[in-house]
């Protein structure tokens, strides 16, 4: 005999060896299947999403009529109506984003209906 003390058991894919065969009562995958891991939102990402959600038309009351407009328009309205009103940070981004555009228009050769129409 061999030096082996277990008898021979042919390795092949009909009869696996008796260590690795199914047990009774004992799933396949006790653990299941693994979860996808989680990704990092990327800042390209999220700009495309704020893109997208600021491009949506939005239903608002002016003058007591319901009109749609894009999204960023109403909260560019809002951000002004805000500013207006004496509201400190959009005083602030509005005199920081706003007038810098707008000196930029008016160096060019523009109409004062260029102005209101971007």
């Amino acid at each position: 005999m061999s030096d082996h003390d277990e008898p021979w058991e042919p390795a092949s894919d009909a009869i696996p060896p008796k260590d690795t065969r199914f047990r009774r009562g004992v799933s396949g995958n006790p653990k299941g299947r693994p979860r996808k891991a989680v990704r990092a939102y990327t800042p390209r990402q999220l700009r495309r999403d704020i893109i997208l959600q600021m491009e949506k038309e939005m239903t608002v009351q002016a003058n007591g009529q319901r009109v749609k407009i894009v999204t960023y328009l109403a909260l560019l309205k809002k951000l002004v109506a805000m500013g207006m009103s004496g509201h400190g940070p959009s005083c602030a981004f509005w005199s920081r984003n706003i007038t810098r555009r707008s000196k930029r228009m008016l160096n060019t050769t523009s109409t004062s209906s260029d102005l209101l129409n971007w």
